[in-house]
């Protein structure tokens, strides 16, 4: 179970660089948009996810507080949902499948299967 919850980080991750290309090519037409914070954001997500991969249980808590904020940000940020679809459609799905196949993927590896991987 976890290499299955692991392989949905990366795929995570891949929906991530999507959503964080394509935020790219609207800042390009923006200049007052930047696109620094969300790409430091993916790389230090990519680096959590390779230590969870390793085997480090830390990096699985620190993920799972890490899934919790950005999942609370959506809905107790002001207008934040508004804004999930705002640019298009495919940036919103990619909005809400990265956030939710996080959450799936970390839930799984505190499961007693996934929870092995950190014995």
């Amino acid at each position: 179970m976890a290499s299955l919850a692991i392989n949905l980080l990366w795929l995570s991750v891949a929906l991530d660089a999507i959503g964080t290309f394509l935020l790219w090519q609207d800042t390009k037409s923006d200049p007052s948009r930047s696109i620094v914070l969300p790409v430091i954001a993916w790389v230090l997500t990519v680096w959590v996810i390779s230590k969870i991969a390793a085997g480090r249980k830390w990096a699985r808590i620190v993920f799972l507080l890490l899934v919790i904020a950005q999942i609370a940000a959506i809905f107790m940020i002001p207008g934040m949902t508004d804004l999930i679809f705002a640019r298009s459609n495919i940036q919103g799905l990619l909005n809400v499948a990265t956030p939710v196949l996080y959450a799936v993927g970390i839930v799984m590896l505190f499961l007693p299967g996934g929870s092995e991987h950190f014995a």
